[in-house]
């Protein structure tokens, strides 16, 4: 028997699924694509055993610490396990032009202003990667060891940090050590700007988080090694 005229596959494909149904696929299959390719990059990504976070108006370069990273490798080791050893450096340089007051950096953990009186792009771009800088301190509760330069320690109060006396340190400044002259730090320098390490504060929701306890001990461990690295 002779199939009847409109019941093939073609007939349906020509004339049932494209004018209806391509599109809808087409932007199904580009979701699924993207679905997969970003938790396919967060699943291959490497947890870092230990972060250390930079703040600087002032060019710090990761590839210009190398010294430095590799001391904080020998202390941290593969801390999470997983086989590697892993340091991280997230690293906030906003561009400033005509800084007039370095209190305008010092409007607290939500302060989002511009700053200074550059090209209005710059402008945009420095106040971009503090707000990016304020979210990463307030939510990333791995990052604990800090360094800024002397004009970035303004920009939250010190109580948002832990006081160094508590772990032993002995500080002009009760939350802020100046590096500036320890050898390691010196190497690292060329300007004469002041740059500071201190420990972010405590989260109390996390006082009974082994991880949490473990990652801030490692943070003073490391901080203690740099101080006294020759």
């Amino acid at each position: 028997m002779e199939k009847t005229k409109g019941n093939g596959f073609s007939y349906w494909l020509k004339n049932v699924f494209v004018p209806h149904y391509l599109k809808y696929t087409i932007v199904g299959v580009v979701i699924v694509g993207i679905v997969f390719l970003a938790s396919y990059d967060w699943l291959m990504k490497k947890k870092p055993d230990f972060t250390l976070t930079v703040a600087s108006i002032g060019i710090l370069r990761e590839e210009d610490m190398t010294e430095l990273k590799a001391l904080i490798e020998d202390e941290v080791g593969d801390a999470n396990g997983d086989g590697e050893v892993l340091v991280n450096f997230e690293i906030y340089i906003p561009t400033i032009s005509g800084l007039q007051d370095d209190s305008q950096l010092g409007d607290g953990a939500t302060g989002t202003n511009v700053i200074g009186n550059g090209p209005e792009g710059d402008l945009e771009m420095g106040a971009q990667i503090l707000r990016a800088f304020d979210t990463s301190f307030m939510a990333e509760t791995g990052n604990i060891l800090y360094l800024y330069d002397d004009q970035l320690i303004n920009r939250y109060p010190p109580d948002y940090y832990e006081k160094l006396a508590d772990f032993g340190i002995e500080s002009e400044n009760p939350v802020f050590y100046k590096v500036n002259d320890i050898p390691v730090f010196d190497r690292i320098f060329v300007v004469d700007t002041g740059y500071f390490l201190c420990l972010k504060g405590w989260s109390e929701s996390k006082q009974n988080d082994k991880e949490f306890i473990e990652n801030y001990n490692l943070a003073a461990r490391v901080f203690e090694r740099i101080l006294n690295a020759e």
